[in-house]
């Protein structure tokens, strides 16, 4: 839901928070987008399916796979 120039989202049914987003052109296409689906007249949802997690880096710690090479190096395996 938008409310003027602040973006309020809700998870799960729980209540709507304040989305902080910095001026970049990404978040003013973000509220273009949402405007365009009605977003600051009602609330709209969004499925979120596992394509979009998996390819979205959902990963716990969002951290590189160490290299097996460099972990070994000097040890002789």
């Amino acid at each position: 839901m938008i409310h003027g120039e602040k973006l309020y989202i809700s998870q799960d049914g729980r209540p709507f928070e304040q989305l902080e987003l910095s001026d970049t052109p990404e978040a003013a296409y973000l509220k273009m987008l949402l405007r365009d689906e009605g977003a600051d007249r009602r609330s709209v949802s969004i499925p979120v399916d596992a394509m979009i997690v998996a390819s979205g880096g959902g990963g716990a710690k969002g951290e590189k796979p160490r290299d097996s090479r460099a972990a070994n190096k000097g040890t002789g395996k």
